[in-house]
């Protein structure tokens, strides 16, 4: 979980936090108990978050597309985590939230590169897995809605008027009994999960509506893609990219952003 540090030893100073594509709410639950004299709010486009929540959190329906309706100057660090393939407009985006970032308030993208490689050739042309990749590619971008950004965020943040900005990339594995470093062995291992239960979610939709497959031939690649997944003869992984970058004026809140 990325997570704010050396703030203040009384968490007394960070006031408002937000969370921008929150999904299941699950980072602004555990932001909530870390930090439980402040308030964090998650917004997404699915009401799909817990009713039994801190009382220190808070979810809404809203559209991050769309003009933000919070007041300028309001929150303290705003998070952004795995919406590639899901907006059309990533400047705009940023725009926004350096507005409603207090100064001295931090952002922080944390976003995966792909598509994914392998240091052995294992993932290649011939897999359901290389195909699968450039075929969600293809339909993204399509749809006006890039998948390939994670190495343009620091640009972005940057043009928009943030300063302190950094890129640390970390190698994440899918799966990980191929690996020799214990803690990208666990990495992969819930990552591979991860993606096993969303693939249907963020390719049906993609490959169907967009490029016009039926179901069924969705089904049939995802099934592949799955089976490579689980076999492990593919040595596959991506880098995730954790940007961070401070809106300038004085810095009364945050003096540094470490992930782990």
């Amino acid at each position: 979980m990325s997570h704010l540090n050396d703030i203040d030893s009384g968490h007394t100073k960070i006031q408002r936090i937000l969370d921008i594509g929150t999904g299941t709410g699950i980072w602004v639950i555990e932001m909530a108990e870390q930090f439980p004299n402040s308030q964090i709010i998650g917004t997404d486009l699915s009401p799909i978050q817990p009713l039994w929540i801190p009382p220190n959190a808070q979810f809404q329906l809203d559209d991050a597309e769309s003009e933000w309706t919070f007041e300028p100057d309001q929150f303290d660090f705003i998070h952004i985590r795995c919406m590639f393939g899901s907006i059309r407009d990533w400047p705009r985006l940023f725009a926004q939230a350096y507005k409603a970032l207090k100064p001295g308030g931090w952002i922080e993208v944390v976003e995966m590169h792909i598509p994914s490689t392998s240091d052995d050739g294992s993932l290649n042309e011939s897999t359901a897995w290389w195909k699968w990749e450039r075929l969600i590619f293809e339909a993204s971008s399509i749809n006006n809605r890039p998948m390939e950004i994670a190495r343009s965020v620091q640009k972005w943040l940057v043009d928009v008027g943030f300063g302190q900005t950094s890129d640390r990339q970390v190698k994440t594995p899918v799966g990980g009994s191929w690996c020799t470093d214990p803690r990208e062995k666990e990495v992969g291992r819930w990552n591979a999960v991860n993606i096993m239960e969303g693939l249907e979610g963020f390719t049906m939709a993609l490959l169907h509506r967009v490029l016009g497959w039926s179901p069924i031939e969705v089904h049939a690649l995802l099934g592949q893609v799955r089976t490579e997944i689980v076999e492990q003869k593919v040595h596959g992984y991506f880098v995730t990219h954790f940007v961070i970058g401070q809106k300038p004026g004085d810095p009364t809140v945050a003096k540094a952003l470490i992930t782990s």
